[in-house]
C-alpha cells in the first residue's frame, strides 16, 4: 500500500514538476520510476503520456508522437476514457506544431468524443482537459480560418483556468490567442498577449519556451514594426542555436527571411533561405515556406527564371510529401506570379488552387484565390466569369466577418468596376477605395494597394479633365504612402512612393524637384536590394535628363496635363508600381574618363579609358568647371548625374574626395561599377594612403602607382 502510495507522489510530483517547466527534473523522476519496475500498466501509461507531452513542450515532436501514438493503443486495451483523451489531446496539439494538418482534421472526431465520455467534475485536472481541449480546438479553428470561433472558444478556456495557477497551460493559450489576433489583423493585440505569453515563460525560465514565444511576438510584429520583429526573431535563432534544436532553428530563419524580405533586405534574406535548405532536420513546411519567399525575392529583384524555379520547387517537394495546404499555397504563388505575364495560366493555377483551399476551408486564401480569378478573367474580358467570382469572394467576406477579407474584396471590387469596359462605374469604385484607404492598416500591401488603385483612377481623370487640382489630391495619397511605409519600416514601399513622388511632381513641371526625388529613390532602391526598381528608377532619371529641353519647352508654352502625363510616362510607372512590367534590358555602357577630385575641386587622378583620347589641360579645366557649376546641385540635392554632352557624369562623395565617371549609355550598370570602385579604394589601404599622400603633396596619381589602383580599375571597369 504504501508503494502505491509513494508512486502517485511520484505521479504528482512529475506533473508538478512539469506545470512549472522543469522538463528535465520531470523527466528524471519518469526515468526513475520506469526503472523501479513497480509501475502497474496503467501508471506506466500516466507516465508515457506526461513524458509525450513532455517532448511536446521541448519540441521534441517525433518522439512525442511515437509514445503518444503508442500510449492511446496501450490507452483502448488496459486504460480509461481519461488516459486515452490525454494520449489523443497531446497528439493532435504535437501534430498541429508538426503542420500534419490533414492528419489533424482527420483524428479531432476522436477527441471530441472522447471528452465528452469524460465525467464532469470540479477539479484542478478536468479544468486543465478541458482548457486542453479548447486549446487544441483553437487550433482547428487557425486552420479552418474560423477566427472569431476560436477566440471565443480560448477566451472562455482563459477566463476560468487564468487564475489555476497553471502558468505553463494560461502561457500557452496566452500563444494561441496573439497568433488568433495577429490573423484577424488586431495587431495590439496580438502583441498584448505574447508579452503576456513572454512574461510567464521568463518567469519559469524554460529557454526552449521562452525562443518559442520571442518567436510568436516576432511574427505578431510583422504588421507593424519589422525591426523590431526582426530583433525578436533573431533571439528565437540565438536561443535555438545554443540549445541545438536544429527542428526550432528552422523554425526561427523562415521567420527571419520572410521579415527580411518585407523589409528589402534580400541579400541577407537570400543568405539565411540558403542556409534553412541545408537543414536536415527543419521541418518540410519551413523548407516549404522559404522556397516561396526565395522565389518572391528573385521575383522582386527581376530574376524571374530563378523565382519561377523556386516556386516550381515548392509545388513540386509539396507534391512528393503530399502535404495539401503547401500544395494549395504553391499553385497560389505560381496564379499570382502568371497574373503579370499569362492570364489564362494564372486562371488555371487559380482555379487548382481554389479548390484545395475550399476544401480545406481556409477562407483566407479561398479569398486570395477567387481575387485572383476576377482580376485575370477580366482581364480577359471575360466579364460574366469575373463577376462570377466576385460574388463569391463576396460571400467569403461575409461569412467569416474579417475586416482583412472584407477589404480585399473591396479593392477586388473596385477593381472589376474600373476596368469592366460594358459597364464602368468609376465614382462607386473611388468611394470603395477610399473607404480602405482612410481604415486602420490590417495589412500594408491591402492599403498601398489601394492608394495605387485610386491614383490610378485619379490619373485617368485628370487626363479627361485636365483638372490640376486632382493632383492636390494625389499626392495627399502619396503622403499617407509615405507615412505607412515609414510606421511599417518597408523600405521598398518608401522607395516606390519617393519614386512615384518624382513623377508628379514631373507632371507640374519641376524638374528639379523630380530629379531629386529620382536620386532618393534611387539611392533607397539600391541600398536595400530592389534592383529591378533601382534600374527603373535609374532608366526614368536618364529619360528625364535625355528630355530636358523638351520639358523647358512644356512649361513655357503651359503644355496640357494630359500632354505631360504621356511624355512622363504615366501609364508605365502605374504597371512599374503594381509589379506588372517586365524590366528594361541593361546593356553596358562604354567608360569614357574615371576621374578622383577634391571636394574643393583639384584634380587627384584622371584615367581615359580610350588609347585614342587625347585630354588635354583645357578639357580637364572644361571637367571641373562643369563639376564647379553643378556643385551645389550635387551635394546639397543629392543628385546623382548630369549629361555632359553626349555622354552621362556619374558623380560619388568619398570622405574628403569625389569619384566621377563619364560614359556613354546606361547610369545603372555604370552605377553598378561606381559604387564597386568607391568600395574598392576606400577598402584598399595603399590606395587610400596614397589618395590623402596626393591631397598633401598636390600630386597626381598614376595608374600604376599605386599598382593596386590599376588592378581595381582594370577588374572593375
Amino acid at each position: 500500500m504504501k508503494m502505491l502510495d509513494s508512486i502517485e507522489v511520484d505521479i504528482k510530483r512529475v506533473k508538478q514538476l512539469r506545470d512549472k517547466a522543469k522538463f528535465e527534473e520531470a523527466l528524471d523522476l519518469i526515468r526513475k520510476l520506469e526503472e523501479s519496475g513497480s509501475l502497474s500498466p496503467r501508471d506506466n501509461l500516466d507516465c508515457q503520456i506526461l513524458k509525450g507531452e513532455i517532448f511536446s513542450w521541448l519540441g521534441k515532436y517525433d518522439e512525442s508522437i511515437e509514445i503518444l501514438e503508442n500510449a492511446y493503443q496501450e490507452s483502448q486495451q488496459i486504460g480509461t476514457a481519461i488516459q486515452s483523451f490525454d494520449s489523443s489531446i497531446w497528439r493532435l496539439s504535437t501534430l498541429a506544431y508538426l503542420e500534419e494538418n490533414v492528419q489533424f482534421q482527420e483524428e479531432i472526431g476522436v477527441a471530441e468524443k472522447l471528452f465528452k465520455s469524460i465525467p464532469k467534475e470540479v477539479s484542478k485536472e478536468y479544468d486543465r482537459r478541458r482548457a486542453l481541449y479548447n486549446y487544441v480546438k483553437g487550433i482547428e479553428s487557425i486552420l479552418r480560418y474560423e477566427l472569431k470561433k476560436g477566440v471565443e472558444i480560448n477566451m472562455v478556456s482563459l477566463g476560468f483556468y487564468e487564475n489555476s495557477g497553471d502558468d505553463l497551460l494560461i502561457s500557452a493559450i496566452y500563444e494561441i490567442l496573439a497568433y488568433f489576433a495577429k490573423y484577424s489583423a488586431n495587431v495590439e493585440t496580438a502583441i498584448e498577449y505574447a508579452k503576456k505569453c513572454i512574461n510567464i515563460r521568463e518567469k519559469l525560465g524554460n529557454k526552449a519556451l521562452i525562443a518559442r514565444s520571442f518567436h510568436a511576438m516576432g511574427f505578431c510584429l510583422l504588421l507593424t514594426d519589422l525591426n523590431q520583429a526582426l530583433n525578436y526573431s533573431l533571439r528565437s535563432l540565438e536561443i535555438r542555436e545554443e540549445l541545438g534544436d536544429e527542428f526550432a532553428i528552422g523554425e526561427s530563419i523562415w521567420l527571419i527571411v520572410q521579415t527580411l524580405t518585407m523589409q528589402g533586405e534580400f541579400d541577407q534574406a537570400l543568405e539565411y533561405g540558403n542556409r534553412m535548405l541545408t537543414l536536415k532536420d527543419a521541418r518540410i513546411f519551413a523548407k516549404l515556406q522559404t522556397l516561396l519567399y526565395l522565389g518572391d525575392i528573385y521575383s522582386m529583384k527581376g530574376e524571374f527564371d530563378q523565382a519561377l524555379r523556386n516556386f516550381e520547387r515548392c509545388l513540386s517537394l509539396a507534391r512528393e510529401e503530399d502535404i495539401k495546404y503547401q500544395i494549395a499555397f504553391s499553385l497560389q504563388k505560381l496564379a499570382d506570379f502568371y497574373g503579370y505575364r499569362d492570364y489564362k495560366r494564372a486562371i488555371e493555377y487559380a482555379k487548382e488552387s481554389l479548390e484545395l483551399f475550399e476544401d480545406l476551408k481556409f477562407d483566407l486564401y479561398i479569398g486570395l484565390c477567387l481575387g485572383n480569378l476576377t482580376r485575370n478573367n477580366a482581364r480577359l474580358n471575360l466579364f460574366d466569369q469575373a463577376q462570377y467570382y466576385l460574388n463569391k469572394m463576396q460571400k467569403v467576406s461575409e461569412r467569416e466577418g474579417s475586416k482583412l477579407l472584407n477589404q480585399l474584396y473591396r479593392c477586388e471590387k473596385s477593381r472589376f468596376l474600373i476596368h469592366n469596359t460594358r459597364d464602368p462605374n468609376w465614382a462607386e469604385a473611388e468611394k470603395l477605395l477610399r473607404e480602405v484607404i482612410e481604415e486602420d492598416v490590417t495589412a500594408i500591401g491591402i492599403t498601398t494597394g489601394a492608394i495605387l488603385e485610386l491614383c490610378e483612377l485619379l490619373f485617368k481623370e485628370l487626363g479627361i479633365s485636365n483638372d490640376t487640382k486632382i493632383l492636390e489630391d494625389i499626392n495627399s495619397l502619396i503622403s499617407r504612402m509615405h507615412k505607412i511605409a515609414e510606421h511599417q519600416h518597408s523600405f521598398l514601399w518608401f522607395a516606390r512612393a519617393t519614386f512615384f513622388q518624382a513623377k508628379v511632381e514631373l507632371l507640374q513641371a519641376d524638374t528639379g524637384k523630380a530629379r531629386r526625388y529620382l536620386s532618393q529613390a534611387q539611392q533607397l532602391a539600391q541600398k536595400y536590394g530592389f534592383q529591378r526598381l533601382a534600374q527603373e528608377i535609374s532608366n526614368e532619371h536618364d529619360k528625364l535628363l535625355d528630355q530636358q529641353e523638351v520639358w523647358e519647352k512644356m512649361k513655357e508654352r503651359n503644355a496640357s496635363i494630359s500632354e505631360r502625363m504621356e511624355l512622363a510616362s504615366i501609364d508605365r510607372t502605374m504597371e512599374l508600381m503594381k509589379e506588372k512590367q517586365v524590366i528594361s534590358e541593361v546593356i553596358d555602357e562604354t567608360p569614357v574618363l574615371l576621374l578622383i577630385i577634391t571636394q574643393g575641386g583639384s584634380l587627384l587622378f584622371l584615367k581615359a579609358f580610350s588609347e585614342t583620347l587625347t585630354v588635354e589641360g583645357d578639357l580637364i579645366s572644361s571637367f571641373l568647371s562643369a563639376f564647379e557649376s553643378f556643385g551645389d546641385e550635387l551635394f546639397s540635392e543629392r543628385l546623382d548625374r548630369i549629361k555632359f554632352g553626349e555622354n552621362r557624369i556619374l558623380l560619388k562623395p568619398l570622405e574628403d574626395f569625389s569619384v566621377c565617371y563619364l560614359f556613354k549609355g546606361q547610369s545603372y550598370p555604370a552605377l553598378q561599377k561606381l559604387n564597386t570602385f568607391t568600395k574598392a579604394i576606400r577598402e584598399n589601404s595603399e590606395i587610400w594612403q596614397a589618395l590623402k599622400k596626393s591631397v598633401n603633396t598636390s600630386e597626381m596619381l598614376e595608374l600604376d602607382k599605386p599598382a593596386a589602383l590599376k588592378t581595381v580599375i582594370d577588374e572593375i571597369f
